[in-house]
C-alpha cells in the first residue's frame, strides 16, 4: 500500500456512457442490490439510469455545471470538482477519501458529484486510475471507485468483497458505513477473462483485501 496524493482537476460537466470508463460502476451500483444499498429513493433512481448505458460507448462533454443539461435516454451527466472544500459545496457533505491506495494504483484521484435530483440530492464519487502495471497472471489494476451517500448502509449492503457478477469484467465491491457515509467500494482490474481463466485470482483478491482492510481501518478512526 502506498499514500494517495491529492490532485485539482479541471471542473466540468461529462455525460457518460462508456462500457470501459470508471465511472461504470454506477451501472454495477444498479445491477447489484445484494451488494449495494443506496439511501434515499431519489438518490438510488439517480443511480438506476445508468445502468442502461454499458453497451452504448457514448462519451460527450457537456458544457455548463450547474443546470442539469438535456441528454439522451440512458445518459447520466457528472460534474467534476476541483477540490474537498467544493464538493462540500455542492454535495452537502464531506467525502471519504481513502489515505493509502495499491502499489499498482495512480496516487491522485479526481473528485465528482452527479447533478441534484428533483430533492437536491447528489452521488459522490472518489476514482483513483490504474498503473499500466501487470502482475504475474497479466493483469493490471486496480481502479478504484467509491461510491458515496449520506446516511447508513441498508440492511442489505454486504461489507465483504464479492465479485459484482453482471457482465464479464473483474469487477470486486463491497458496502460499508463510513464516517456517517455509505460508501461502495469497487475495484476494476483488467482484461477480462476468457475461455477458462478465472474472474478472481489470488493476487486479486489479496489486493482488494488488503485495501478494504486499510479503508476499514481509517473508518474507524
Amino acid at each position: 500500500m502506498i499514500q494517495a496524493h491529492r490532485r485539482t482537476v479541471r471542473s466540468s460537466v461529462i455525460a457518460l456512457s462508456s462500457p470501459n470508463h470508471p465511472f461504470r460502476l454506477f451501472a454495477t451500483l444498479a445491477a447489484s442490490m445484494a451488494f449495494f444499498s443506496i439511501v434515499g429513493g431519489a438518490i438510488f433512481a439517480a443511480v438506476l439510469i445508468v445502468d442502461d448505458q454499458r453497451a452504448s460507448g457514448f462519451t460527450n462533454q457537456v458544457l455548463g455545471a450547474s443546470a442539469r443539461p438535456d441528454l439522451p435516454p440512458g445518459i447520466i451527466a457528472v460534474q467534476r470538482v476541483n477540490s474537498i472544500k467544493d464538493f462540500e459545496q455542492l454535495g452537502g457533505f464531506t467525502p471519504f477519501v481513502p489515505q493509502y491506495v495499491p502499489a499498482s494504483t495512480q496516487h491522485d484521484f479526481t473528485l465528482s458529484l452527479t447533478l441534484p435530483d428533483d430533492d437536491g440530492n447528489r452521488i459522490g464519487r472518489v476514482g483513483y486510475s490504474s498503473k499500466d502495471m501487470v502482475d504475474a497472471d497479466g493483469i493490471t489494476g486496480p481502479t478504484l471507485v467509491l461510491v458515496e451517500t449520506p446516511g447508513a448502509p441498508g440492511p442489505n449492503a454486504d461489507s465483504s468483497l464479492q465479485r459484482v457478477t453482471t457482465g464479464n469484467g473483474r469487477e470486486l465491491a463491497a458496502t460499508i458505513g463510513c464516517q456517517g457515509l455509505t460508501v461502495n467500494v469497487g475495484l476494476y482490474f483488467t482484461p477480462a477473462p476468457t475461455g477458462d481463466q478465472p474472474f478472481v485470482t489470488p493476487h486479486m483478491l489479496a489486493v482488494a483485501q488488503e485495501f478494504l482492510d486499510g479503508v476499514n481501518e481509517q473508518c474507524a478512526k
